[in-house]
């Protein structure tokens, strides 16, 4: 059987080895559920202050936010009249060559009819005709130009 004596010795030997203190290779439960709260409420109030923080600053941004400047637009009356003109002559050019002569609601019996036909389609025939692809690409090259400036 172990004896006082025995068991004094051993807790002396203990004591000696520890120096009084508590032994940290153990775990104590405690003590770890004290160290994760305190770091858990040390990390949710840095939360909340980095929060609050860029809160703040978004809200006052519309204070630094400069107005924008606008810049006034020329008006060219000339570039605008000769634009005008271009498309007021080309509108009537295409009014010309869309007009399709009238066919008559009867049929053409007489020589009469025959006749006020073959002038009509001799009418249109004598209309100008339209300007080459590379003349109209360089008006509206022209014209774009003017209204640039």
């Amino acid at each position: 059987m172990i004896k006082k004596r025995d068991i004094l010795k051993m807790v002396q030997a203990v004591h000696r080895q520890n120096q009084g203190g508590r032994n940290r290779r153990l775990i104590y439960p405690a003590r770890e559920w004290g160290i994760g709260l305190f770091i858990t409420a040390v990390l949710f109030v840095a939360g909340i202050a980095y929060a609050v923080y860029t809160f703040n600053t978004y809200n006052m941004i519309e204070d630094t936010i400069d107005p924008p400047v606008v810049e006034t637009v020329r008006y060219q009356a000339a570039a605008v009249e000769r634009a005008l003109e271009t498309y007021n002559s080309r509108r009537l050019q295409a009014t010309a060559l869309s007009v399709v002569p009238a066919l008559p609601s009867e049929p053409a019996t007489s020589t009469a009819a025959i006749e006020e036909v073959a002038t009509s389609t001799t009418s249109t025939s004598s209309v100008p005709v339209p300007f080459l692809v590379e003349e109209i690409q360089t008006e509206l090259d022209v014209s774009v130009e003017l209204i640039a400036n």
